[in-house]
């Protein structure tokens, strides 16, 4: 999925994909919108 658009998701994004994964669904059951909404 991070393969998928690395250059477009940016270092930012790595970040949050990582923390994703860890947390899995739980971190998107929380916050699902303002992590897609993220400002950076």
């Amino acid at each position: 999925m991070v393969n998928r658009y690395p250059t477009i998701l940016s270092p930012n994004a790595k970040s949050m994909a990582t923390k994703v994964k860890s947390h899995g669904r739980f971190s998107l059951r929380l916050q699902p919108k303002p992590f897609m909404f993220s400002p950076s």
